[in-house]
């Protein structure tokens, strides 16, 4: 009995792991994983349904910059933290993407307290 509890705590614990990695988008110098789910989470916003997505960055010297954005059907709340440490959070009202044959550009749209839209990524085409 003991060694089925153990089981059903790690599938659980296993299970939570890899829900949270199915919300992350990943940018390692332009080498782009899951991106597809931020396109995902700009129409969730477009049809006002609440989502949530992780955007993580690495820089040259493997510094981590994590972008939380949670839409709760109204606005999208920024949390933005550098290698574990809490940086700022913002609100905003909206992300648009825009292409041209060259790049998809994210851009959050009325952020309160920034003094102008701000460019999440350019992704290559």
């Amino acid at each position: 009995m003991r060694y089925v509890i153990i089981a059903i705590v790690f599938i659980i614990l296993l299970a939570g792991c890899q829900s949270n990695k199915e919300n992350e988008v990943i940018n390692e110098h332009n080498d782009f994983t899951n991106i597809e789910r931020l396109d995902q989470f700009v129409e969730n916003i477009k049809n006002g349904i609440e989502d949530e997505i992780v955007f993580i960055q690495y820089g040259v010297e493997v510094q981590e910059a994590r972008n939380t954005l949670t839409y709760n059907g109204n606005q999208i709340n920024v949390t933005n933290h550098s290698d574990g440490d809490f940086i700022e959070e913002y609100d905003c009202e909206d992300l648009l993407s825009e292409s041209n044959e060259d790049l998809t550009t994210y851009t959050l749209k009325g952020c309160m307290g920034l003094p102008h839209d701000y460019e999440l990524v350019a992704v290559p085409k």
